[in-house]
């Protein structure tokens, strides 16, 4: 679901994720070869309308090469409209790969809230290539691209 309930993160909407169950967000097959890192705004920290992440509760970033493993980048916890970049490890360049945010537990609906934006892959120097490459939502149009995610998940 894409929404301001939290309050503006970067512009606009972000990706808000709080229902019950699993909650992750996973990009297309990206073509990573001349990547550098991903950039975007989270927000898990409680505000006057949300409940944020408690103690022990993180968003995770993770990629994959392929079907292969998921491997963690970065954990986030208590994070208030926090700019974050990653950089991408050198066996991550490859022509497929898929990167995904997730809660590191299942959650309540309305409990343990987080939001991300303006999400943009970097390092691309051939914009010809952005078709596979490229990715960059800031889930202003009310959605979020499906030629951006495989798959959105809150249950």
């Amino acid at each position: 679901v894409t929404s301001s309930s939290c309050g503006t993160i970067d512009v606009g909407n972000g990706l808000y994720f709080s229902q019950n169950g699993t909650r992750e967000a996973v990009t297309q097959f990206l073509d990573l070869r001349q990547a550098d890192g991903v950039s975007f705004y989270l927000m898990t920290t409680s505000s006057t309308n949300c409940d944020g992440l408690d103690s022990g509760e993180t968003v995770e970033l993770s990629i994959r090469a392929g079907h292969g493993s998921w491997t963690t980048l970065q954990s986030f916890s208590n994070a208030a409209s926090t700019y974050s970049y990653v950089q991408f490890p050198d066996n991550m360049k490859v022509h497929s790969a898929q990167l995904r945010w997730m809660q590191n537990v299942p959650a309540i609906t309305a409990y343990d809230v987080w939001t991300i934006d303006s999400i943009e892959v970097h390092g691309i120097y051939d914009r010809t290539a952005c078709s596979t490459a490229c990715i960059s939502d800031n889930f202003n149009f009310g959605s979020y691209s499906t030629s951006v995610w495989s798959s959105i998940t809150q249950s």
